[in-house]
């Protein structure tokens, strides 16, 4: 016997059933041998003693923990006794899946385990499994057995471990299940982090980035032309992906800003139908203590944030096909988020610092000076060289993580038949196209726009395309709907599959984002190839630390306060058209409002509709002194002045609806005086407001309306709307840690 990375199986062992079993044993009609391990423990399904009545039996009672080996993070069964049991009817079409890991123990420890899986039957016994691992396995050691010869069978399994040249160590189960197959196929989510839509070939790449997603994905599936991000950075969007849900109300300072919600997530809705979920993660931002990991059998994450740039594709791949290979008996759903086009831009494809798009250059910058232009602690020497070189190492990062993606799947060929595969991104990355670097900080096209590519071979057409736009919120809903379940009322998406498979066209929505992160408000909407940008920047906001002082400092030089684009005539987002076509800010700018609704606090006091630069002057006192107020999209030259409980405010027309939102409760509001005469007031409960009106008749969930064509003074306080402003300690400061390092400010 010899033994390979911690793991061994005996030369020469018996193959899994490897002689007939038909006729074996009478039909049973007890419970079904089917279910997880794990959950059945944690439901008391069990019981001590092989004499006992439960179909689960234990020599000692087995207890539940999170164990971590070779940095995969699972919750399992800890046994410690030398044998346990477990009986029932074998379904049709069942496969044993499980994973083993010996726990040292301390003490006389054996060198080496064996582990036996044997099916007692009436007069006959069969081996199932035998395996060897080593006491201090840092892996996994996976064992699976096809059950469907025993389909219908009342069989007792028993699960024996004895150590070698010393006592028996207690063993992880994570998992041991008994599946059924069913009709549903196994799923595989590859998010390739930082990954833009437009530098893939099958996007219309001029570069040949992306040969294997072409042809392996592309060329055999579905491709969306048009995905997006609803926010430009990792956190909110993997929300979105996992948890169904937008980042509504996810603002910087928040307690738990950026934890997933409570609603159940994809992988425990998916697991709740029978599948095995593992997740292999290269962004050390996904922590578990963010509820990244809940739902999945398996998680894998880097501690340390500098894995960003040394866990590469080749090892995460590698680790995924090991765990496909250990659940391939039933459904699975694998999670694999690769990290390689995220700066910095290296790989070992590019040796010395080039990739096969660089071609010739003499400049000093290399694929680690990104988070140094993006800080604003280098500058280009030459941007006509130094622009396209590092562009070129980005494609050079497309094309390697394109190389290993080919690599997995060419791997899993007999899997393919029965596998959704779905290729997306979480973000995108700006490569100076708009003056800056990285991603983050804007709404732009090159940081929302992704890929979303899915091949689901006999269900899905091969080589088809649809427009969109989809959302990365309906990834959760597709993929629950292709194993047969049903959203959570929660989750925000739609099921993407009929439209996928050539059926009812898709109803259009507007695309909506944010940027969820330290800083000024800053949203976009798209609508009927329109897109709208809005950031705040006479929002109050001091900077907590140095980089977040420089990223403010190049964003007020570089952002405008409105942007409007017309994405089919300008993809490129070069022409700002906010001040030609006020009446396109006017028809966008709700869905704006209704966005920020539940994340900024306040009564808001507007200006909509007025002509564009005609000045308004409006005076209101409130039942209760506020605590203050803060601009909502003031412009420069508008005036706002409070003293005591009145407020003052000067503002000049435009498309944009743009005001104060005031600060606490003030009980009720009247308003003192309006110029030009006969301007109308607006809010949620109809009525004149020449007398305190209760700020209860102001409240609404939904925008009140569109002003007349004169303009309005609108008063409303969205129903739902937090109370205060968000703290400014409630990030995890670990996690604020981990986004410092990544360039992100913190």
């Amino acid at each position: 016997m010899a033994f390979d990375g911690g793991r061994q199986r005996l030369r020469g062992a018996w193959p899994l059933l490897a002689f007939s079993l038909v006729g074996c044993g009478a039909a049973g009609e007890g419970p079904p041998l089917d279910g997880r391990l794990h959950e059945l423990v944690a439901a008391q399904s069990w019981a001590v003693g092989r004499a006992a009545g439960s179909p689960l039996r234990f020599a000692t009672p087995p207890r539940q923990e999170t164990v971590s080996a070779g940095g995969e993070r699972r919750p399992a069964v800890v046994v410690a006794g030398e044998r346990w049991w477990w009986r029932g009817v074998v379904p049709d079409r069942a496969t044993l899946v499980a994973a083993a890991l010996p726990l040292p123990q301390g003490g006389d420890e054996a060198s080496a385990v064996e582990i036996t899986v044997t099916a007692h039957l009436p007069l006959r016994r069969i081996l199932l499994e035998r395996v060897y691992a080593r006491a201090d396995a840092t892996s996994w050691l996976p064992l699976t057995a096809d059950l469907g010869a025993l389909a219908g069978r009342d069989v007792e399994l028993e699960v024996a471990v004895a150590g070698i040249d010393g006592a028996a160590p207690a063993i992880a189960w994570a998992p041991f299940h008994v599946t059924s197959r069913g009709p549903h196929p196994n799923l595989v989510l590859i998010v390739v982090d930082t990954l833009r839509a437009d530098r893939l070939t099958t996007y219309g790449a001029e570069r040949a980035t992306s040969p294997a997603i072409e042809r392996l994905l592309a060329g055999r599936g579905v491709v969306v032309e048009r995905a997006y991000s609803p926010a430009p950075w990792t956190l909110p969007s993997v929300r979105g992906l996992l948890a169904g849900q937008g980042a509504d109300g996810v603002r910087d300072g928040e307690p738990d800003p950026y934890r997933l919600p409570p609603e159940p997530t994809l992988a425990e809705a998916l697991r709740a139908r029978g599948y095995q979920t593992g997740a292999f993660v290269a962004n050390p931002l996904l922590t578990p203590e963010l509820g990244f990991a809940r739902g999945f059998d398996t998680y894998f994450v880097p501690l340390e944030i500098e894995a960003i740039g040394t866990l590469k594709a080749a090892e995460l791949v590698e680790r995924s096909l090991r765990w496909l290979r250990s659940v391939a008996g039933g459904p699975s759903f694998l999670y694999l988020h690769l990290v390689d086009p995220h700066d910095p831009y290296e790989n070992e494809d590019m040796p010395g610092g080039r990739s096969v798009f660089s071609g010739e250059y003499r400049g000093a910058l290399a694929g680690d000076h990104v988070q140094g232009l993006h800080a604003g602690r280098i500058e280009l020497a030459d941007p006509e060289q130094d622009v396209p070189y590092l562009r070129s190492l980005y494609d050079g990062e497309v094309r390697y993580v394109d190389r290993w993606l080919g690599e997995m799947l060419r791997a899993m060929p007999r899997r393919a038949a029965d596998t959704l595969f779905l290729l997306t991104a979480d973000h995108g990355e700006e490569l100076h196209e708009h003056g800056g670097w990285k991603h983050g900080r804007t709404l732009y096209e090159e940081q929302l726009w992704v890929p979303f590519v899915a091949r689901w071979d006999g269900e899905l057409p091969a080589g088809a395309r649809r427009q969109g736009p989809v959302s990365l919120l309906d990834v959760a809903p597709t993929l629950l709907a292709a194993a047969g379940g049903e959203p959570p009322a929660a989750w925000q998406g739609r099921d993407l599959l009929p439209w996928l498979r050539g059926g009812a066209e898709l109803p259009r929505r507007p695309v909506l984002a944010e940027h969820h992160g330290f800083g000024p408000t800053r949203a976009s909407a798209s609508a009927g190839g329109w897109k709208l940008i809005v950031y705040d920047l006479r929002q109050r906001y001091t900077p907590g630390n140095p980089l977040q002082d420089a990223l403010h400092r190049d964003e007020q030089r570089r952002l405008e306060r409105v942007e409007l684009y017309h994405l089919t005539a300008d993809p490129g987002e070069r022409h700002n058209l906010a001040g030609e076509r006020p009446q396109q800010v006017r028809r966008l700018s709700p869905l704006l409002h209704q966005r920020l609704a539940t994340e900024l606090p306040g009564l808001r006091v507007l200006l909509a509709g007025a002509a564009d630069g005609r000045p308004v002057r409006a005076r209101l006192r409130f039942a209760r002194q506020p605590e203050g107020w803060e601009s909502y999209f003031l412009a420069p030259e508008d005036a706002v002045e409070l003293a005591g409980r009145e407020l003052s405010l000067e503002l000049y027309g435009e498309g944009l609806e743009k005001g104060v939102r005031v600060i606490g409760d003030v009980g009720a509001v009247e308003v003192l005086a309006l110029e030009p005469a006969g301007l109308e007031v607006r809010h949620p409960g109809g009525g004149r407001v020449d007398s305190a009106v209760p700020v209860g008749r102001l409240r609404a969930a939904g925008w009140p309306g569109r002003a007349t064509a004169g303009g309005a003074l609108l008063l409303w306080e969205p129903v739902g709307t937090p109370a205060q402003p968000a703290a400014a300690d409630g990030v995890d400061p670990e996690t604020r840690r981990r986004l410092e390092a990544l360039g992100y400010g913190g």
